[in-house]
């Protein structure tokens, strides 16, 4: 996931104009939304999360800080099946991120697992394709597991659409990454999608 708390800390200040009521608030709701992942709290998380994205955007913080705070809005809406939420959160994350050289990638992996879980798999491919393709050799050397999770997750998607030989190609991608690390664990953990449906106050 992105690095919320480091973005929100060294960004969120770094604007002109801005309102400096409102990026404290932002602040703190913005560490409230990571301190309720942790626990698990994914309901609080998001509503936390929520008002954090909103008082950046009021405050004038920096696009990039909005941006993650919207992803993780996004998220924490999905681990809590509202899906329109999430798809939403990302959606604006995307956007962002898009036009002031934010990680689009982890944008596209988030939109793909969001769609995967709720078995829309050829939206899925799409999004997947397109973190692929925006995805560096670096990155994948920085976290070699969370990207072959990726291509398990990619070439499922493309097995249930029906495209045999791409999802062959990726498992295999992936087998390979895996051979190289056989004893390493995923840096990136994947979001609990549809994990915590329970959770409405």
């Amino acid at each position: 996931m992105k690095k919320l708390n480091l973005i929100i800390f060294l960004n969120i200040f770094i604007v002109s104009c801005a309102n400096p009521v409102n990026l404290h608030t932002a602040q703190n709701y913005a560490q409230g939304c990571s301190s309720f992942q942790h626990q698990g709290e994914w309901w609080k998380a998001r509503k936390a999360c929520g008002r954090a994205a909103i008082n950046a955007e009021l405050g004038g913080a920096a696009p990039r800080a909005i941006a993650s705070l919207w992803y993780e809005y996004g998220r924490t809406s999905g681990a809590i099946c509202d899906y329109t939420e999430a798809k939403k959160g990302l959606e604006l994350s995307l956007k962002l991120d898009k036009v002031n050289n934010g990680p689009i990638l982890m944008d596209y992996f988030e939109l793909a697992r969001l769609h995967f879980h709720q078995k829309l798999f050829e939206d899925a491919v799409g999004y997947y394709q397109s973190g692929i393709l925006a995805t560096s050799k670096e990155i994948v050397s920085k976290d070699p597991i969370g990207y072959a999770d990726i291509l398990d997750e990619y070439g499922d998607a493309l097995k249930q659409i029906g495209d045999i030989k791409k999802s062959e190609a990726a498992v295999a991608q992936s087998t390979q990454l895996r051979s190289f690390s056989p004893s390493a664990e995923a840096i990136t953990k994947s979001t609990p999608y549809g994990g915590f449906c329970d959770q409405k106050s």
